[in-house]
């Protein structure tokens, strides 16, 4: 896998901070101010916050204009032919900018899919559990930091609850085809500028399968300790499982009617 990211060019600029009296005499800016004349070894080691040593002021700004640089580079990541973008501190977004080819014939242009996930991102796929949703859901299953609301699966997602937060790595993706954050007739077909609507291909429970697991082979998890789903999720749960290589250790189905 490879990741592609641009770097950002920084500029400095520099400011007088110092009055100087003679050659050994100087007063830093607020000194000078209030009428006062301190003697200085050095003016450079002072500024005028506080005399605190301008030295350590331009490693802290260093360190913060760094920070902010590693997290803009986090928060656009360009992996392969999609982009991962992060919308908050738990909500995603991919975009598989490559045709996505149909089961029933035809392809998408292009994918988009929001993903929701609650747990240490930093876990391995053993210890990730996909969650699937039904098609009348989102993919916010329950709260987190950055929106408290109640998620579909509010009492079973979280530390110490049934599908364990403190432990696990729980992503859940929206459904492909559903108007919560997923490529559907309600979307822009890039190829013509305008919704698909009508004109939107049929999709089945496999194309959705086959979407999640390039959501995840994009985030480099190719295995998960369990999928879940509820409901149509449970279908792709199945979908999964049909793979000649297992995908994950368990797959679970939750009040799903196979007819």
């Amino acid at each position: 896998m490879t990741i592609v990211s641009s770097g950002a060019a920084s500029a400095a600029s520099s400011v007088s901070l110092y009055t100087r009296k003679s050659p050994r005499r100087r007063s830093c800016a607020c000194c000078a101010a209030k009428g006062k004349r301190t003697k200085l070894q050095d003016a450079d080691s002072l500024c005028t916050l506080h005399h605190r040593p301008a030295g350590l002021k331009l490693a802290r700004r260093s360190a913060l204009y760094y920070a902010v640089q590693q997290q803009q580079h986090r928060s656009n990541v360009v992996v392969s032919k999609s982009s991962v973008l992060a919308l908050s501190r738990n909500k995603h977004q991919t975009i598989i900018k490559e045709e996505f080819p149909l089961e029933l014939g035809g392809s998408l242009p292009e994918v988009t899919i929001e993903w929701e996930q609650w747990g240490d991102s930093s876990l391995p796929g053993d210890r990730t559990i996909l969650l699937l949703p039904s098609f009348s859901s989102s993919s916010h299953a329950t709260s987190n930091r950055d929106d408290p609301r109640p998620g579909w699966w509010e009492k079973m997602i979280g530390p110490g609850k049934a599908i364990n937060s403190s432990y696990f790595r729980v992503i859940c993706p929206s459904v492909l085809g559903s108007p919560f954050g997923a490529t559907s007739p309600l979307s822009m077909n890039p190829h013509t500028g305008e919704k698909y609507k009508a004109s939107f291909p049929q999709i089945t429970p496999a194309d959705m399968a086959r979407c999640h697991a390039k959501v995840l082979d994009d985030l480099g998890i190719d295995s998960a300790h369990a999928v879940i789903g509820s409901s149509m999720g449970g279908i792709q749960a199945l979908e999964f499982a049909a793979h000649d290589v297992p995908f994950s250790q368990i797959q679970c189905t939750v009040v799903t009617i196979l007819d």
